[in-house]
């Protein structure tokens, strides 16, 4: 019997061990798992226009926007830095004249294909929707330039879902 008590007190005193406590120590919790990542939206928005920090280009400074529609229809736009999103969503409309850059967009498993064209250029991008913007590899296939552009989301208050 005094074997069997021993034998248990040496099992008592190795599991408390490995547990890294003692008999009156509470159980240790579980670290808590890494917050997730906010997950990709499934389509781009369209209470709001896109829009690119300000970039160099052609020895001037110029900010790119994008209007999405839930139809597919995307309009582009390049404006000065100075211009703000109110400003541009007055006229960043796909029957607007002056948005002369129109299109269409894919989307398939969190990926965009955006194709635009005017009377003189026609651009190409591919990218991945984030949740707060999209980011592409864009192409001019007028004149093959290519560069990489982070879309970040600008609400405009009042807007609904454009379903044009």
């Amino acid at each position: 019997m005094t074997r069997v008590i021993r034998s248990g007190l040496v099992i008592l005193a190795f599991l408390l061990s490995a547990c890294g406590g003692e008999p009156s120590q509470a159980p240790r919790e579980a670290p808590a798992p890494p917050a997730a990542a906010p997950s990709a939206p499934a389509s781009p928005r369209f209470d709001g226009l896109y829009r690119t920090e300000p970039q160099p280009w052609a020895g001037s400074t110029r900010v790119h926007w994008l209007r999405f529609y839930a139809n597919g229809r995307v309009v582009e736009a390049m404006t000065g830095p100075e211009s703000r999103p109110e400003e541009v969503a007055a006229w960043l409309d796909f029957g607007h004249p002056d948005a002369r850059q129109r299109g269409r967009y894919e989307l398939a498993d969190g990926h965009v294909r955006i194709e635009t064209q005017s009377d003189s250029s026609r651009h190409l991008a591919h990218g991945t929707l984030e949740h707060d913007g999209i980011a592409v590899e864009w192409r001019d296939r007028t004149n093959d330039q290519r560069d990489t552009r982070r879309f970040r989301f600008a609400p405009i208050a009042g807007w609904a879902v454009a379903a044009e």
